[in-house]
């Protein structure tokens, strides 16, 4: 089953096309990772991903769902099933990191066996950072922030995790955590994947599939 099939996609910006004829598929439970300068598509190919970049013309399924059109309801839906962290991070800044994450986890409408602080207790334990339960957002450190801000995203449990450019932000510890974590996650749920980057040579990546923005096109890195 593929968790995302691009036929004929062009995503513009304003007048300026930054993908054109994009046929792309990826496989459910795969990791493909994305590189390319800025400006190049990146990211508004992962918002695209999630109905969130309306300058988009060809045909887009996502999780089952046709994109292009696709009916509001349908779209939360899809957004649910979704840990999306983008290049602002998504975070509440006035509000502490316990709250965050239960917030998205109350929003993902899946269930689990544990009580929601229990899991949110978990989540913070496997990064050995439960200490950042009670502190607001805005008084954490860069790094601390994208480490929550992935936490938020993981602790749903999402079908489709999409990271944009969040590896290229967090220093090589926590990034090589992070990346063991998302393994882990794409085994036991089946998770998809799909995270970007300047380069693909700047740290180790378990990526099934690794593509460059290039002229408009996604190309695979040899």
């Amino acid at each position: 089953m593929n968790a995302i099939r691009a036929c004929r996609l062009q995503i513009n910006r304003g007048s300026r096309p930054l993908l054109q004829q994009l046929e792309w598929v990826v496989p459910e439970g795969a990791w493909h990772h994305l590189t390319g300068p800025p400006a190049s598509g990146k990211s508004s190919l992962l918002q695209a991903l999630v109905s969130l970049h309306d300058e988009c013309e060809g045909q887009l399924e996502v999780l089952g769902y046709s994109l292009l059109p696709i009916a509001r309801e349908n779209a939360l839906i899809l957004r649910r099933k979704t840990g999306f962290v983008d290049q602002g991070g998504g975070l509440l800044l006035q509000k502490t990191v316990r709250v965050n994450l239960l917030i998205s986890l109350q929003s993902s409408n899946r269930t689990w066996d544990q009580d929601d602080d229990d899991c949110v207790m978990e989540m913070l334990g496997k990064f050995g950072v439960e200490d950042l339960i009670k502190r607001e957002v805005a008084s954490l450190s860069a790094t601390e922030r994208w480490l929550v801000a992935v936490l938020r995203a993981l602790i749903r449990k999402p079908r489709l995790l999409l990271l944009d450019n969040v590896l290229d932000y967090l220093g090589d510890v926590e990034r090589n955590r992070l990346i063991v974590s998302i393994s882990e996650t794409v085994v036991r749920e089946k998770t998809t994947v799909v995270s970007t980057g300047l380069s693909s040579s700047r740290y180790d990546l378990p990526a099934d599939l690794r593509l460059r923005l290039e002229g408009m096109q996604l190309r695979e890195e040899v």
